[in-house]
């Protein structure tokens, strides 16, 4: 018998080796996020502030974190100073607010009304971690939330080896009770060896917001921080809930000090204080120098993540940013065996866009085992079209779903080798979906990496379709606006809170001033798709009166000669394979030479996949 077999615009699918890791996680040396009470004493314990990247293995070193306190026992009217609580935390960089499991450092506060006048106390620790610094590169990420501000005392809100022993090591970051940032080079004496970020720019601004800054950080509020150190060079990424986000570099070449690391026992890691830490203090009855010398942080700490080397800037944001500007991302390329700790499951996984859901995950699947990934479709991105990706750690066959409709069944799967399937842009509606992945084989299934990626849109100064350019949103983050002084030329598309960056750019000549302010994209493209995909830009320009001829640039190249922009104009643009960079960032430049009275205005500027070409399979039997 002879059987004919016709396919017709077969499903996109592509197993590539991988050619360079994406995950900016699989490398790093330690990430906190979770604080399980595993005794149950209300309390965290040694051994209970996990690294998710070894979540799975809770006798794992980097799990031995724990509370350096100058007591044997609780004092009366105080309690333990060290504990989790579940907190709506806002995710500045990532644009979202989830509900999670933070570390809390209470820095215990008690008042002594049998003096007088009373005395606020406090009795402080910090939590000391597991790890040491090595070698002269290294970046770290946190994200915080600072509750209480003592008076005339810094803060110390990040801590990296610090040591002001000889001629000091390490490095500490600093938050003045006014928000005010401040890094600290271990024991120097030098003026240099403190260095305040922001110059003027920290400067109070009543028109933005009375008596406060529009950079500066607020008590009560969320928020992101990111530093690379280079030997001696220091770039800082700092995003606040309150405000827009803002780079800053130092140099403490010219400081006297041994070195910016600290890779012996008398510097660590640390969390809501340095070394000296300890209690009681009073903050009322006891000098500045005495109290200053602990820096005791009060609040919540939902992330903190170290790296033995320098990230990129896309690298950093991309850590802040969970994943984005993927829809979804669970699981760390190479390490995820290590992050979950359940049992091989015939059920059902479900996996969240947090930490927390790994650790009691399975990262292996029986026979009609399955992963389930719950994600938002945001407005801005709705109808565009996507990858459903996935990489194994083993052999098998997987089907893959999308809100329960079969996208393909049996697909074959090789370990550390990703597939790809096409999920159109019209089932990608805004609002609530789910994507499934399900073990089609008849063996284990290990799983490694699933993401929902491709494309993505941002809107500058658009907060969900709403314009956002004149106030702050109370409710989110960030200023904006027609203070374009106050907005930054350089965009993430990692960063989902896009509505704070330069939504006009300006020819030289506008306002008075003299140097144009361009308008820079960065993203990053995994080097497996190179050759497979292809995308176009999407610009959606209004003119503002501005006769200025303006310019489409990629890295090197040109994509767009200059001309005038129409009054409301949808730019759609190819790039070439060729014009991309597949070993680091890419950077698009919207900018002109032109003088004129006005800047332009970007509405939307997104990066839109192309559907890859469908194929045709003819079975002769």
């Amino acid at each position: 018998m002879t059987k004919l077999f016709l396919e017709v615009g077969a499903l996109a699918m592509c197993a590539l080796p991988v050619l360079g890791a994406l995950d900016v996680w699989s490398d790093a040396s330690i990430r906190l996020g979770g604080c399980p009470d595993l005794n149950g004493n209300g309390l965290i314990d040694q051994g209970e502030v996990l690294d998710v990247l070894h979540g799975g293995d809770l006798a794992h070193a980097n799990h031995q974190s724990f509370a350096t306190k100058a007591r044997s026992a609780i004092p009366a009217g105080y309690r333990d100073d060290l504990y989790a609580t579940n907190l709506l935390v806002n995710c500045v960089t990532e644009g979202v607010e989830r509900n999670q499991d933070c570390l809390y450092l209470s820095q215990s506060l008690k008042i002594d009304e049998t003096t007088t006048p009373s005395t606020t106390n406090f009795y402080s620790q910090s939590l000391k971690l597991p790890l040491k610094l090595v070698g002269e590169n290294y970046s770290a990420v946190i994200r915080f939330r600072r509750d209480l501000s003592c008076p005339g005392v810094q803060t110390v809100f990040i801590h990296l080896g610090y040591d002001s022993t000889g001629n000091g090591v390490g490095l500490m970051g600093l938050l003045s009770p006014d928000g005010i940032i401040t890094l600290k080079a271990g024991g120097s004496t030098d003026a240099a060896g403190e260095k305040v970020l922001g110059g003027n720019t920290w400067v109070p601004d009543p028109t933005l917001e009375p008596n406060n800054n529009y950079s500066r950080y607020h008590d009560g509020t969320w928020a992101d921080f990111g530093i690379v150190v280079n030997g001696r060079k220091v770039r800082c990424y700092w995003s606040p809930e309150t405000g827009p986000c803002r780079w800053f570099d130092a140099d403490f070449s010219d400081v006297t000090l041994d070195k910016m690391y600290n890779d012996t026992s008398s510097g660590s890691l640390r969390l809501g204080g340095h070394k000296w830490l300890g209690g009681p203090m009073a903050w009322e009855n006891q000098t500045k120098s005495v109290i200053d010398k602990g820096g005791a942080f009060r609040g919540a700490v939902a992330l903190f993540g170290v790296w033995n080397r320098c990230l990129s800037d896309c690298e950093l944001v991309a850590a802040l940013a969970n994943g984005g500007p993927a829809l979804f991302r669970v699981g760390v390329e190479g390490r995820t065996a290590e992050m979950c700790g359940g049992d091989e499951t015939a059920g059902t996984v479900t996996l969240t866009a947090g930490d927390a859901s790994l650790r009691a995950a399975s990262a292996r699947l029986a026979p009609g085992g399955a992963l389930e990934i719950p994600f938002t479709v945001h407005a801005r991105n709705a109808g565009l079209g996507q990858l459903l990706r996935l990489l194994p750690a083993s052999d098998g066959k997987s089907a893959f779903y999308l809100d329960g409709k079969l996208l393909a069944e049996r697909i074959d799967v090789q370990p550390r080798a990703w597939r790809d399937v096409w999920v159109g842009g019209t089932a990608l509606t805004e609002g609530a979906h789910t994507a499934k992945i399900v073990n089609a084989g008849s063996t284990t299934l290990a799983w490694d990496a699933v993401e929902l990626t491709g494309s993505f849109n941002h809107q500058p100064g658009m907060l969900n379709g709403t314009e956002k350019y004149a106030a702050c949103d109370s409710t989110k983050r960030k200023y904006f606006g027609e203070q374009e002084g106050r907005a930054i030329s350089d965009a993430f598309a990692a960063d989902g809170g896009w509505f704070d960056f330069l939504h006009s750019p300006q020819p030289p000549g506008t306002n008075g001033g003299t140097a144009v302010r361009p308008f820079r994209l960065h993203w990053a493209l995994p080097a497996r798709m190179k050759r497979r995909y292809a995308w176009n830009l999407r610009l959606r320009l209004d003119n503002a009166g501005c006769t200025a001829k303006w310019r489409v640039g990629l890295n090197d190249a040109v994509v767009m000669a200059a001309r005038v922009i129409g009054e409301s104009e949808t730019i759609e643009l190819p790039l070439a394979s060729a014009a991309l960079n597949w070993s680091g960032d890419n950077v698009l430049t919207l900018t002109t030479d032109d003088t004129a009275a006005s800047g332009i205005v970007i509405r939307e500027v997104g990066l839109v996949m192309e559907r890859p070409q469908s194929g045709t399979i003819m079975v002769l039997r």
